[in-house]
């Protein structure tokens, strides 16, 4: 027979999302993305993701894993960061912070990290939060827009890989 575990009411506490996430600029917010990005990009080769393309799963493949992991953790704590916030008018400053760190990622040319951001913004779990986005201005939306339209996979990413091919010098490319 199974055993159910139950976890006793008085054992649970009251959990912070983020104690620092108020306190950290969205510049210096993307620069840690962005290093926690490269440290794992610079440490996957040609002959993982052959082994990803050959096989199409992820067994053995502990660098690519990674690399997915972090995608979709960014992606989620988004989520989790913009849904934790009791008002509207709070996910809406969330929303907004999360919109210029994808803008400092455009800027750094980190485009991997900037498709988990805007894949995060653009969720159906937040995309449902009209209140919410009627806090957001016109230009931050607009800024959503533009992102999620250069990210797109219409036209077999047409625009991002333009973006990605007039960039110059270090860039992280989309995995």
């Amino acid at each position: 027979m199974r055993v159910i575990s139950v976890r006793h009411p008085s054992a649970r506490t009251n959990r912070k999302v983020s104690l620092v996430f108020n306190r950290v600029e969205p510049k210096e917010l993307a620069d840690h993305l962005t290093y926690l990005e490269y440290k794992i990009f610079r440490r996957v080769n040609f002959g993982d993701l052959k082994s990803y393309a050959l096989t199409g799963h992820l067994r053995d493949n502990l660098k690519l894993e990674r690399s997915i992991g972090l995608f979709n953790g960014i992606s989620q704590w988004i989520q989790c960061m913009v849904l934790s916030r009791h008002t509207p008018r709070q996910r809406a400053e969330v929303i907004t912070k999360f919109v210029e760190v994808a803008k400092r990622l455009r800027r750094l040319k980190n485009f991997n990290t900037l498709m988990a951001v805007v894949g995060g913004l653009t969720h159906s779990c937040l995309a449902r939060l009209r209140q919410s986005y009627a806090h957001v201005s016109s230009e931050t939306q607009k800024t959503i827009s533009e992102m999620t339209e250069l990210l797109t996979s219409a036209s077999n990413f047409t625009s991002y890989r333009k973006a990605l091919q007039e960039a110059k010098g270090f860039k992280i490319p989309i995995l």
